[in-house]
């Protein structure tokens, strides 16, 4: 088995849908049943008072298969960025009053791709590290500097 993820840019802004073409090859004569891609969120909060959380929400999955054995296919998806499926509570990101206010806040986002294959315990996965940003600075920079 062997699968190789091409995204269009490395960056995406906050809610933006992330377009994933994942190249699968399957070598074998057993089927992979399905593929799975999400984006997920992970790091940690520490507060003031030294207390840390460890942050890890994972988005709604995309399900494409299954891929025939001896078979290469390219898959389409379009992962989005809405989490709306992942339970999310106070111990998660805790809400502290002002003057326990967070120190720092470490996040991380990748996207998570695992190839099942059916009946068999050899599944693969991989991870793909993204950069999300709130707004996007070269759209910024072209509207406050035309000349550019």
């Amino acid at each position: 088995m062997a699968c190789i993820g091409r995204l269009p840019r490395k960056s995406y802004v906050r809610g933006e849908t992330v377009p994933l073409t994942l190249e699968v090859t399957n070598q074998t004569g057993s089927e992979i049943a399905e593929v799975q891609a999400w984006i997920q969120l992970s790091g940690v909060a520490e507060a003031e008072t030294g207390i840390s959380r460890t942050i890890s929400i994972k988005s709604n999955k995309e399900v494409q298969g299954p891929v025939p054995g001896n078979m290469n296919l390219a898959l389409q998806m379009s992962l989005s960025m809405h989490f709306d499926e992942a339970y999310v509570d106070e111990n998660l990101i805790p809400m502290w009053n002002m003057e326990e206010c967070s120190k720092w806040i470490n996040i991380n986002y990748e996207i998570v791709v695992e190839l099942k294959r059916k009946g068999l315990h050899r599944n693969m996965d991989m991870k793909i590290p993204i950069v999300v940003g709130t707004v996007n600075s070269a759209d910024k920079a072209k509207s406050l500097y035309p000349q550019m």
